[in-house]
């Protein structure tokens, strides 16, 4: 009986040899690296028909390589631009906000980004006084169109208009022209389509004319044109008055009152007995200021347009203490809503005033006629 399991058990074990070898269905050539992990891939085997699962090609497969900043594990060890080469190149940038601090930093698929700082920016966007954009200019943001007056349709009407949007000194500021209150200029302060509306047809008109010894060639021409003019006029609703501001000699101050606003009669008085001052101190600037800022008691109606007319040969001058500039009596014509036109020699100076009371310089002349055309330019096409 032991001589049959015997035999039995090495007539098994004889077919053995003939069991098949099954080989491997991918294959990873690679020292390191995990295939499935980052970019690497098992490739498909090819193996030697005469060998068992002799490996002869392993085609497709992707092996790992050295990491490089880029956002993908290229190792295949599972981790992400770990163990990446520090770039060592300076940072390009080194105004503004960039300063010397900055440093390169990995940024995955982005790649190496130099890191300027939380205030970097990459196109300039803020107002804030400084260079976010690193490229050696402060503030030059995109400029816009922008309008900050109310009711916006005022926009339409001149002299407001749309400005641009501005960063000077930290601080956006839009340089528009918007709304204010209308005075009695000839223009339309409020940008509603009219002009000097809420105004009565009264008119307060104030001369101011050199009686000085050089005005001499000037005086009997310029007196009787503006009588001719205002006698032809004959309008009720006018009423005058007469500032001197040829001073500093006798008892005259350099700029004083002659007569305060009469009606056409009393002004005409006044001009009949106008004589020349022989010697003494034009004080040009001074009387428009001081005609304006109610120092002289000036007796305006309330809602009158308001007209200073001055007649002089001499340049701007000013003997006040401070000095009166052509600016500080330009504000002061402009606070009481007068408006100042100078006939005069063209030295320069009056000109700018004239522009911004919404008035108008004219040439002297010693011909009363050419007076007479100025004073209608002046009350019949004083807003064309």
């Amino acid at each position: 009986m032991k001589k049959v399991l015997i035999l039995l058990f090495l007539l098994g074990c004889s077919d053995e040899s003939k069991l098949s070898v099954v080989c491997p269905e991918t294959c990873f050539t690679f020292d390191y690296g995990v295939p499935g992990e980052g970019v690497c891939r098992a490739g498909t085997p090819e193996y030697s028909e005469k060998g068992v699962c002799k490996l002869l090609i392993c085609a497709g497969e992707v092996g790992p390589e050295s990491e490089i900043c880029n956002g993908i594990d290229d190792n295949c060890n599972g981790g992400v631009d770990e163990y990446v080469f520090q770039f060592q190149n300076p940072c390009e940038q080194k105004f503004g906000v960039c300063g010397e601090d900055a440093a390169w930093e990995c940024r995955g698929e982005h790649g190496w980004v130099c890191d300027y700082g939380g205030d970097y920016e990459h196109e300039e966007t803020s107002c804030d006084g400084r260079d976010n954009d690193c490229d050696g200019a402060t503030d030059e943001i995109a400029l816009e169109l922008c309008y900050t007056g109310e009711p916006a349709e005022s926009v339409l009407h001149s002299p407001c208009r749309a400005g641009i949007v501005r960063c000077v000194d930290g601080a956006l500021f839009c340089d528009d022209v918007t709304p204010s209150p209308e005075v009695l200029d000839c223009k339309d302060n409020d940008c509603d389509g009219i002009i000097d509306e809420g105004f009565s047809s009264d008119v307060d008109v104030v001369y101011a004319i050199d009686d000085s010894g050089s005005y001499d060639t000037f005086l009997g021409a310029t007196v009787y044109a503006v009588k001719q003019f205002h006698t032809a006029q004959a309008d009720p609703n006018y009423r005058f008055a007469v500032v001197g501001f040829t001073g500093g000699v006798e008892h005259l101050p350099l700029v004083h009152l002659k007569q305060n606003f009469t009606d056409l009669a009393g002004f005409t008085q006044v001009l009949n007995n106008m004589s020349i001052v022989p010697t003494g101190s034009e004080a040009s600037l001074d009387v428009v200021a001081e005609s304006c800022n109610g120092s002289l008691g000036l007796t305006y109606r309330a809602s009158s347009k308001r007209v200073l007319i001055v007649f002089t040969d001499e340049p701007p001058q000013t003997y006040s203490a401070p000095p009166t500039s052509a600016q500080m009596a330009t504000q002061a014509c402009q606070g009481s809503s007068v408006q100042v036109f100078f006939v005069a020699q063209d030295y320069g100076g009056y000109s700018g005033i004239c522009d911004d009371t919404g008035g108008h310089f004219y040439i002297l002349s010693s011909n009363h006629s050419d007076t007479i055309g100025i004073l209608s330019d002046i009350f019949t096409n004083s807003c064309e």
